[in-house]
């Protein structure tokens, strides 16, 4: 029998983890990050007068089996398994960074009273209770939770069953009003028919605009609209064909004249497209924006097209409306524009791009592993106007890695004067990993005429930038301020160090302290940095990182218990786990007596080793 490289490569993964099992004498209380559905009915599931809504968390510890552990929401503690869809799932679609995913359904028995939000969500196994998140309990009323079948459904069903399922996202585009809850059943064959919401575009499989005559409806505050795959099915979205000039084809997509998208959820699907797997709102176009808009757990890919498209997977601009609330969470956000991984196709794309147009404000980019862009950036921030703005920016525990070429942009922009695109930018517990081997790993306020200005805030991060002779951390020089503490930065000898001030001199206010510095050598610390860790290994587990993973530390560690408390802004590090206020860790990892996610990383780095779909 043949042994191949994949094979020995899952066979290493699967020994690193029964070692590591092996090492532990307890596990750890569960964790819960964040949940699809921010409020759900606690009825109406195919009609039902006890059953609610399926919501989805994501998590950590919880086993792969439920046992005798369970959800507790709305004063109701959920101990039978008919409360359940999943438990530990890690698939369909992919589940990111080790997480595990837990789906249950509302009932009746919980409380729907109070103000939003008038509950939390937690879960309990034999190690103890997680920490809380919000969620809101609602009673069905005038709203209702219908199905979507694209091959056995028909639009003149009621859609208020799986068996009487409506078929076309067209029809759930323009007729799912405040408080409902649309699930799409997954048949094996891909959602592709186009929802032609304009004369001028054909958008993608949800097209939202309308002008003043929006041809969709929207959430509000405790009433949320959500659009989600059906409880353990593979739900594909393809909007694949080739584009045209006019015709972009996205799954979900704005388009020009659109009018503001509120309190939407699109979660656990499977994207494929030409243009952007989500398009919100369009480049230079007046009109729409989006307000509390999520975009959770999906799987999403672009491909290559012969007629120069771009490939971005997720692009968002404020427009005229602006842009306020957007939640990216637990996404796996690869291999865009491309046919197989490694593709050169020569263009210039990105797994998220957020441009200016318009007002954005509070934006979180979080738990997402953004990779293998063949020919792009991972990660971009720009603005296109001197009126553009970003304010109460959060990015937080992704991983970037593998892109030819930067990791991270975090500013910068067009326009014919100088002007500040970002106002206030949160960076940490983030992994950077790999970039292309000419280009910084990150960017510190960009380049071209909205790179000034700005207040940044670096905290808690591994910037891994190695192999090559290139600085790791790119920044402009006319910023308001960069504050830099318990960062991992790692580089090579270079003629730049580990920075590089191009195209401006070094910022004048500059507060950097407990940063560690390896791989450039002596005296290649900044003398701005008053770090005392310079030129000291920080002990990785593994010598060569490839997962994230491998960038937790050895007992030996320098980094262990050396950091400034950070917990104002990170209570928690990269796998959730709380931080002390005293002997904080350098880096994304706090080091503990925790297992955490290393059961699943087998499972995890066998799906990273597939090329792009």
């Amino acid at each position: 029998m043949m042994i191949t490289l994949s094979t020995l490569r899952k066979i290493a993964y699967l020994s690193i983890v029964f070692f590591a099992m092996a090492s532990f004498a307890h596990a750890e209380k569960p964790i819960v990050m964040f949940s699809d559905m921010t409020d759900g009915p606690t009825t109406g599931w195919e009609q039902s007068t006890n059953k609610g809504a399926a919501v989805s968390v994501w998590c950590r510890n919880i086993g792969t089996s439920r046992g005798s552990s369970y959800v507790s929401v709305g004063g109701v503690n959920l101990t039978n398994d008919t409360d359940y869809a999943e438990w530990g799932a890690t698939t369909n679609p992919t589940v990111p960074l080790g997480m595990q995913r837990i789906t249950f359904f509302l009932n009746s028995s919980m409380t729907t009273s109070g103000t939003y939000p008038n509950t939390t969500i937690t879960v309990t196994t034999a190690d103890g209770t997680s920490d809380s998140i919000p969620f809101h309990c609602r009673e069905l009323a005038d709203s209702s939770i219908y199905y979507l079948d694209n091959v056995n459904g028909s639009d003149s069903n009621s859609g208020l069953t799986a068996a009487q399922a409506k078929r076309t996202t067209a029809w759930a585009r323009g007729n799912l009003e405040a408080g409902d809850v649309c699930y799409l059943k997954g048949s094996g064959t891909p959602y592709t028919d186009h929802d032609k919401g304009s004369m001028y575009h054909a958008g993608g499989l949800f097209s939202f605009g309308g002008g003043s005559n929006p041809n969709h409806n929207n959430g509000i505050e405790g009433k949320s609209i959500s659009v989600s795959a059906f409880p353990g099915d593979h739900v594909e979205m393809k909007a694949n064909e080739e584009s045209t000039s006019l015709v972009l084809k996205s799954c979900i997509y704005m388009y020009y004249g659109g009018s503001q998208v509120e309190f939407w959820t699109f979660s656990k699907f499977t994207m494929e497209a030409t243009w952007a797997a989500v398009s919100l709102g369009g480049n230079g176009f007046t009109g729409g924006g989006v307000s509390h808009f999520r975009v959770i757990g999906n799987d999403a890919t672009t491909k290559l097209t012969s007629t120069g498209q771009w490939g971005n997977i997720i692009v968002a601009y404020g427009n005229s409306h602006g842009m306020d609330h957007l939640y990216v969470y637990g996404n796996y956000l690869h291999d865009q524009c491309a046919d197989f991984r490694g593709q050169d196709t020569g263009r210039r794309v990105y797994q998220i791009y957020i441009g200016g147009y318009g007002s954005l404000n509070h934006i979180y980019i979080g738990w997402n592993d953004m990779g293998w862009g063949s020919q792009g950036r991972g990660f971009q921030i720009y603005g296109h106007t001197p009126t553009d703005s970003l304010d109460n920016f959060y990015v937080h525990n992704n991983w970037f890695h593998d892109n030819v070429r930067q990791n991270v942009i975090l500013g910068g922009g067009d326009g014919s004067s100088a002007y500040g695109f970002v106002k206030t930018c949160y960076f940490y517990n983030n992994i950077l990993s790999n970039p292309g081997n000419g280009d910084p790993a990150i960017v510190i306020g960009g380049v071209g005429n909205g790179r000034y200005g700005g207040d940044f805030y670096l905290y808690n991060n591994i910037i891994y930038s190695t192999g090559y002779a290139y600085p790791t951390i790119q920044m402009t020089g006319h910023l308001n301020s960069v504050t830099m503490k318990n960062n991992v930065v790692y580089g090579h000898p270079n003629s730049w160090d580990y920075y590089t001030y191009y195209p401006d001199s070094v910022p004048s206010n500059l507060t950097a302290d407990h940063n560690l510095y390896f791989g450039a050598g002596e005296n290649a610390k900044p003398a701005w940095d008053n770090s005392d860790l310079e030129n000291n290994d920080p002990k990785f587990t593994k010598t060569n990182p490839t997962s994230f993973l491998d960038f937790m530390t050895l007992d030996e560690s320098p980094l262990i218990g050396a950091g400034a408390d950070t917990t104002a802004v990170v209570e928690n590090d990269f796998l959730n786990v709380p931080r002390p206020s005293t002997k904080v860790s350098i880096g994304a990892f706090e080091k503990s007596e925790q297992l955490l996610v290393m059961d699943l990383t087998p499972v995890y780095m066998m799906l990273l080793d597939a090329p792009a779909q």
